[in-house]
């Protein structure tokens, strides 16, 4: 009989009934050890199954027939090994070396790149900063914000050294004024050696230098910080004018009614509106339609098919099950069906076929005036934008990329997300206060029960209460860290960028109170600052406990081992969960992904911690500069070996953690009048205490200005041209550079697994399956059907791959560590868009890297072009002649567009030109069969020479297929070995032969 095996799909194979499933098992294991053998996997000697039936675990001493098994049955196998083969190839490696790897090879389609991505070699830990660009530009700029931080740290202790030698010149005495002669160990200084403020005694010190010294490093701060922002600034000036993305044509539009169905009619709009007085020329439009109520009615033709199949064929209710089955799957008929039963949100992608369009629409109405008239409901009827139906006003701005968009979070309205929001810094508020309270009251608890700080005899019961204190707000952070990510989850942001900057912002606002604003308060009076178990001592040790514990806890690998614990405790293959897939039990054995935010909020902690105490204890921005040396290389490795590929990044988060350190620069006007006042003589306190205002106000006015007004405020060059960030290439140019899932309609849920599907099912997409490519009208005055998916692709696919060891997203929950790290397990939680969330990381990359083709070729601005390890390529290239590109004896070429009955079979076969016959050519075929072909059926096979750019330099001494040439662009349409067609000028390509 034939039954289903169901592993990452379902395979149907025939086994006999009386075989017991012992033999089974050993058949399935022969099967899966070969193919990880083939794959390259020679360590693995043998694979474990578990076979599973209607939720229950099959003993090996049952039959097929015992256990209930019938023809079409669905067996489901589980693999314990598998799961850790796929859990290893999980991590991040980097897919540009196997790409050039296959690109070396000539080898291209899925068995090879899925190959080569299980033979990536890893990154080097001390690999260039931008070779991690193809993780995203978000994480090139991470490494550097905590190397920026750490030479900063550096620098301001420079700074600090005057006050420093003012405070290491008072004698020992002059600390230990500070005590209340109580005669108690709590009642001691802390060693002179600290070197703090309170060295200089409560008398002060009538030294200038250091309320100077703090008043430089702050000017320092805010001539520095501009300058950061502007390289900031011009790196996402050179991405955009450098790399052409899907962001670069694409309009958001929010505001439309909820019955805005029609495309045709956004589209009309914004022909003849987008742009005053002039035609804009619309590609696509891409409505945001309720996912929702999509997701639902698919769960329901789930629901109903599944009780059809479980209900006998002579069930009374069978009848009734097909009607609703049928009703339910009445809306998939066609896309018009579908189109009027799916409610909108009232927002839409308008793809433009200009870049200049693209940005001349934007001045028009994305400016001051209209985000201020849109803040509000009441402020909108002032808006001077044209009205959509002469009623409706809309908001344009720029989109975000397709793959940045959480299409499913769009459904919520504009006052859901407000009280959500609100609900979020109401808890973040509440915590702190909490927070707050619990360690006053613990202080409190103490102070009554073994007497006040300064009357405790014994010093073990002092630094009970310290541990104490300092245990319980290390606890509260931890709970509230993971509580704080579930509120800002549950905030329905439009975008993962936005989404994560929400996070930054919370999280580093929760960890500043606790660790900082709550110290201060706690620690109120000056007098016990200096004394041990205060504030001084609990700074230097918190500082330092934070210095080390986090690297060890990365180098140790605590978080992989907590998770793989938990895992262990909760998965037993004996006993699996109900309905447990291959798919979903494969998830809980990759690494876990590194999320950005929190890393970045607690290197903005170290930061911070250093800057604001640095004017008491000079050391603290020291300490805190060592915490960020040993914090860039943890997070490195993190990242590079204990992490599962992560989404590209964006930049916003870096900008937004500038933003949070010109916050803390405004903190730091306030703490250095706190700290420098009581350790000043009268007249110097007065002076420091003077500086609050102006450097507390002058941080966030910069924040509020732009980049160029803030560096002519701090004395920058403001005569600088503003570069172009637009390009001459059109649309349907540039889309042939990105893979599927870059486009906006097929990371829509709605799009890619409703109407691609209904289309497709009917003949009328209009554009194609594998790529997502539009036909370009221009080129075609008959845009033709597109072609049929490849064999392996499906549709409503991104990657169009299926694997062994590839699988889908998963659930997950969070726990954590003993000190804080995060370790995840086992819980649901939407965290991408889920056309995206459920592919393979790495297939998306590589699919990424195919189609990377450089627009021009002139070499890349960081030196590529130089690198020794292409000069033998370059040297070998220059010995090759340039031959015209066409047809002559001894070239090679491609057969197509044979259509007569038999000869299809020759169509994509290479075939040698031998010399012409008339108006046709003599060719050799494979076979060694000679055949005359007409010139139309013959494409030219060329050698990729010469590209200097880091993208097209990878394709030389590559193969390719030459179309045509296009004059516009005035270069060769190509095939490359890839599948992408890209344009590549002659002088480039030579004429391959035998």
């Amino acid at each position: 009989m034939r039954i289903g095996v169901q592993l990452l799909k379902r395979m149907p194979m025939d086994f006999e009934p009386s075989e017991t499933i012992a033999r089974v098992k050993s058949k399935l294991e022969s099967i899966f050890l070969d193919q990880l053998k083939k794959q390259g996997e020679e360590d693995v000697d043998e694979v474990d199954v578990t076979l599973v039936f209607e939720g229950e675990v099959l003993e090996e001493e049952q039959t097929l027939a015992s256990a209930g098994l019938v023809e079409n049955s669905t067996l489901v196998v589980l693999s314990r090994t598998l799961a850790e083969v796929h859990g290893k190839h999980s991590g991040v490696f980097s897919v540009r070396k196997a790409f050039e790897e296959l690109a070396q090879s000539g080898h291209t389609g899925p068995e090879a790149e899925i190959q080569a991505l299980k033979t990536a070699p890893p990154f080097s830990i001390f690999c260039n900063l931008q070779e991690l660009g193809e993780l995203g530009a978000g994480w090139v700029l991470f490494f550097h914000f905590v190397r920026f931080l750490g030479i900063l740290c550096l620098f301001l202790f420079c700074l600090q050294l005057p006050s420093f030698l003012v405070f290491r010149s008072f004698p020992e005495e002059a600390l230990e004024s500070w005590r209340n002669f109580t005669h108690t160990k709590r009642d001691r200084p802390i060693r002179w050696d600290y070197i703090t403020a309170g060295n200089t005694g409560p008398q002060g010190a009538d030294s200038s230098w250091p309320w100077l010294c703090a008043l430089v490093s702050a000017l320092t701060m805010l001539v520095i910080l501009p300058q950061y922002a502007r390289w900031q600034h011009r790196l996402r000036e050179t991405l955009d004018r450098r790399q052409v993305d899907p962001d670069d044509f694409a309009l958001f539009l929010d505001g439309l009614p909820s019955d805005a169905r029609d495309e045709d009619e956004i589209k009309a709009f914004v022909e003849q509106h987008g742009r005053a007085g002039e035609h804009t020329e619309v590609v696509m439009v891409v409505i945001a339609y309720d996912m929702e109520v999509f997701q639902t009615m698919l769960s329901d033709i789930k629901e109903a098919k599944e009780e059809l199949a479980a209900c006998g064929s002579s069930a009374p209710e069978r009848g009734a099950l097909l009607e609703r089955l049928k009703e339910l799957r009445r809306p998939f008929r066609s896309s018009e069906a579908l189109r009027s039963v799916l409610p909108c949100t009232g927002q839409a992608v308008v793809i433009l076929r200009s870049q200049e369009d693209h940005r001349e629409v934007l001045e028009q109405w994305d400016n001051t005036f209209e985000w201020l008239m849109n803040l509000t409901q009441c402020l909108k009827i002032n808006s001077r934008t044209t009205r959509f139906r002469k009623r409706h006003v809309v908001r344009i701005t720029r989109a975000a990329n397709p793959s940045d968009i959480l299409w499913e979070n769009l459904t919520a309205s504009h006052q859901t997300r407000l009280w959500l929001r609100a609900k979020t810094y109401a808890f973040v508020g509440l915590t702190l206060a909490g927070c707050l309270v619990l360690v006053v009251a613990i202080n409190r608890i103490m102070d009554y029960f073994i007497g006040h700080k300064a009357d405790r005899s014994s010093g073990a019961l002092t630094t009970l209460s310290s541990l104490l204190v300092a245990f319980t707000v290390m606890g509260i952070r931890i709970w509230a860290s993971l509580s704080i990510r579930k509120q800002v989850m549950q905030q329905k942001h439009m975008t993962k960028t936005t989404r994560d900057v929400s996070l930054l912002a919370k999280l580093s606002l929760f960890y500043l109170t606790c660790y900082c604003v709550i110290a201060i308060l706690v620690n109120w009076e000056p007098s016990y600052w200096y004394m041990a178990g205060n504030l001084v001592s609990d700074i230097a040790t918190l500082m330092t406990f934070n210095c080390i514990t986090i690297p060890l806890y990365i180098i140790f690998s605590c978080r992989v081992l907590i998770r793989s614990f938990l895992r262990d405790r909760r998965l037993d293959l004996a006993n699996p969960p109900p309905k447990m897939t291959q798919n979903q039990f494969q998830t809980f054995f990759e690494l876990p992904e590194m999320d950005q935010t929190r890393p970045f909020a607690k290197v903005l902690l170290t930061f911070l911690m250093g800057f604001v105490f640095m004017p008491m204890w000079p050391y603290a921005i020291l300490i805190a500069s060592a915490a960020l040396f040993f914090e860039y290389w943890a997070y490195k490795y993190q990242l590079l070996r204990q992490s599962k590929r992560p989404y590209r990044q964006s930049v916003d988060v870096a900008h937004a953690a500038l933003r949070i350190v010109y916050i803390g620069l405004a903190g730091y006007a306030l703490t250095q009048a706190i700290f420098l006042t009581p350790s000043l003589s009268e007249d110097q306190g007065t002076w420091s205490s003077t500086l609050t205002l102006p450097l507390l106000v002058m941080p966030l006015v910069l924040l509020c200005l732009s980049i160029r007004l803030q560096r002519l405020v701090c004395g920058g060059c403001v005569f600088e041209e503003k570069g172009r960030t637009s390009t001459s290439v059109d649309y349907y140019s540039a889309q042939r550079t990105w893979a599927k899932h870059q486009k906006y309609h097929t990371t829509n849920l709605v799009y890619l697994r409703g109407f691609e599907m209904i289309d497709a099912a009917g003949k009328k997409l209009k554009y194609d399956p594998r790529t997502g490519n539009l036909p370009d009208p221009a080129s075609l005055r008959t845009p033709p059907a597109p072609p049929a998916p490849s064999e392996g692709s499906r549709l409503g696919s991104l990657t169009g791959k299926e694997d062994l060891e590839s699988g889908a997203g998963g659930s997950r929950t969070v726990e954590t560590g003993p000190d804080g790290e995060d370790s995840e397990e086992l819980e649901e939680e939407p965290e991408e868009t889920e056309a995206i969330a459920e592919e393979d990381p790495a297939a998306l990359a590589m699919e990424e890297i195919k189609h990377k083709v450089p627009w021009h070729d002139e070499g890349d601005d960081e030196g590529d072009s130089g690198d020794s390890g292409d000069s033998e390529d370059s040297e070998a290239s220059e010995e090759e002649p340039l031959e015209p590109l066409m047809l002559r004896s001894g070239v090679l070429a491609r057969i197509h567009g044979l259509q007569k009955a038999g000869a299809e079979q020759f169509n994509g076969q290479t075939c040698t030109v031998l010399q012409p016959s008339g108006e046709k050519w003599v060719v050799l075929l494979r076979d060694g069969r000679k055949a005359a072909m007409a010139v139309e059926h013959l494409q030219l096979k060329a050698k990729i020479i010469h590209l200097r750019s880091s993208q097209g330099k990878v394709y030389n001494s590559t193969i390719c297929t030459l179309l045509r040439f296009d004059r516009r662009a005035e270069k060769w349409l190509v095939e490359l070995f890839t599948g992408v067609e890209a344009h590549v000028p002659a002088e480039n390509l030579v004429p391959l032969r035998e």
